[in-house]
């Protein structure tokens, strides 16, 4: 039996998770190497010296020093996620039965597939403002943490 991945609404979005995988994991990846190659290594062997293990030093020593790195891979991936376009008008149009609709997806619908073009104008000010405040809550987390 052959599973439609696409077609059933329960899995829509995995599916599209894992054609995008490659290249956010990538870019999150890289961030993440930057961030553990910045650590000095000094602090590594101080924790070791205290008889620290390896879950130890990564839970109490490198997670903490990661937290700016942390909050931006999650501000990227939750404006991309809330910017998503070109992979699910490409694969299905938001379908099926509206499962994989994102907020810029349904702008796009409003302005030019439904001709309202005012609502659509609406809902990219309040986009733009879901996106701003949500890149102000996490600079203030990212803040607040270091």
């Amino acid at each position: 039996m052959t599973r439609v991945w696409l077609g059933d609404p329960k899995t829509v979005i995995p599916a599209i998770v894992a054609i995008g995988l490659p290249f956010t994991g990538g870019v999150s990846l890289l961030i993440y190497l930057g961030g553990f190659l910045s650590i000095p290594s000094s602090l590594t062997e101080a924790a070791r010296l205290d008889g620290a293990g390896a879950w130890r030093l990564f839970f109490h020593v490198e997670i903490p020093l990661l937290r700016v790195q942390i909050v931006v891979i999650a501000l990227l991936s939750l404006l991309g996620v809330l910017q998503n376009f070109d992979n699910i008008q490409i694969v299905t149009n938001g379908g099926p039965m509206n499962a994989s609709l994102t907020p810029a997806l349904y702008l796009f619908r409003a302005g030019f597939e439904f001709g309202q073009l005012g609502y659509a104008s609406a809902l990219g000010v309040v986009l733009l403002g879901v996106c701003a405040s949500v890149t102000y809550c996490l600079r203030r987390l990212g803040r607040k943490s270091s």
